[in-house]
């Protein structure tokens, strides 16, 4: 999702529950990534969650996630 330009409006979807919801989910809440339920598939929409960054997200997650892991 960092890849490309500030205009690609690049959506990753996960399951619901899942380590990769909960650590986006946490990101959301700081203002870096936001949820766009739209852009799930209505018939998967009980068991994904669909997520994208935010200009903030584009702008701090590259250099914070190099400390994180």
């Amino acid at each position: 999702m960092l890849q490309g330009g500030a205009a690609e409006d690049k959506v990753a979807m996960t399951s619901r529950g899942s380590p990769n919801d909960w650590f986006w989910a946490h990101l959301s809440r700081v203002g870096l990534m936001e949820v766009r339920p739209e852009a799930a598939p209505e018939a998967l929409r009980e068991v994904v969650i669909a997520y994208a960054l935010t200009p903030d997200g584009r702008k701090y997650l590259p250099g914070l996630l190099p400390g994180l892991f």
